[in-house]
């Protein structure tokens, strides 16, 4: 029966997921569902409120939105009022262990085939994953957030003289090893070695965001980065602005949003000979993805019947 029912289920899934997802995975859900309705699957699976509040942690504390502050882009606002002390959201690791997956390399063409290929003796930079890894110079180990807490932009807590400081407050989370209501297994793993960890083939360890103070709904989350992360990022801004090829290249910047908007989604792609005299922004790479359809496919079967 349960072969059966796996069967129609993967037909109906190639016509509605939505509707093959509320159908019964075995016979005794099928029985089930016949004696006291559909609702019965679903009912058996809620979770009560009082669970969530003390075994779980929200995810939706966070909204992204265009930042308030100056060159960050995007940033995290607040969807409801967050106290002093509670979570504001959970940030699971990925575990780096050797920082050189995040070195960035100039290309070069490949000799044995026609291809560009990284030139690994010709390191350029790293990639803006590291921005939102946590880790020390001396260890080999990197801890790289995965969850909405990736949208939170920095903001020192030392320098919030400057004119890009939010309401001259400072940063308004700061970060903490995970509680155990939401992460069981996180003071297990603080307790085993690099190379302990490393054996490992899931994650483990996780931060949590909590509000350093009281947080009003809408209002932008920041926190602190670090020294280091400070004092590199504004090294960069006074480089970036000292260099005249930056100033041109952020001039005609053209945002990837503006390029795939309504009026520019039915735009001919340029051609070769069209990009040489008029190229796209420096900053946009173009895909191409086809299919083929039902006429087009009728024309390839009655091309194939004259050939063959």
């Amino acid at each position: 029966y349960n072969v059966i029912i796996r069967l129609i289920k993967r037909g109906i899934y190639a016509v509605d997921p939505a509707v093959s997802k509320l159908l019964p995975n075995t016979r005794h859900e099928l029985l089930t569902m016949y004696r006291y309705g559909i609702t019965s699957l679903t009912l058996t699976n809620r979770v009560a409120q009082q669970f969530d509040a003390s075994e779980a942690s929200c995810l939706d504390h966070l909204e992204r939105r265009e930042s308030e502050l100056k060159w960050a882009g995007n940033g995290a606002f607040a969807t409801r009022n967050l106290t002093e002390g509670s979570v504001v959201a959970p940030m699971p690791f990925l575990h780096i262990f050797d920082r050189d997956n995040v070195n960035m390399y100039s290309e070069v063409q490949s000799e044995s085939e026609d291809m560009v290929v990284p030139n690994m003796e010709d390191i350029i930079g790293k990639q803006l994953n590291l921005n939102y890894c946590f880790g020390r110079s001396k260890l080999p180990i990197l801890l790289c957030s995965y969850s909405s807490a990736q949208m939170v932009n920095h903001q020192s807590a030392k320098a919030c003289a400057d004119d890009n400081c939010l309401n001259g407050a400072g940063p308004n989370v700061g970060y903490r090893w995970a509680s155990p209501l939401w992460d069981g297994t996180n003071a297990e793993w603080r307790n085993k070695s690099i190379i302990e960890i490393q054996e490992q083939t899931s994650r483990g360890l996780s931060f949590e965001l909590y509000a350093l103070r009281n947080i009003t709904v809408g209002e932008e989350i920041t926190m602190d980065y670090g020294d280091e992360w400070d004092e590199a990022w504004r090294k960069h801004v006074v480089e970036w602005s000292l260099n005249s090829d930056n100033a041109n290249a952020n001039a005609a910047y053209t945002s990837v949003v503006e390029m795939n908007s309504d009026d520019n989604t039915h735009v001919p792609v340029k051609t070769k000979v069209e990009r040489e005299s008029d190229p796209y922004p420096a900053n946009i790479g173009t895909v191409c993805f086809y299919w083929v359809g039902p006429p087009m496919q009728k024309k390839i079967e009655a091309w194939r019947s004259v050939v063959e």
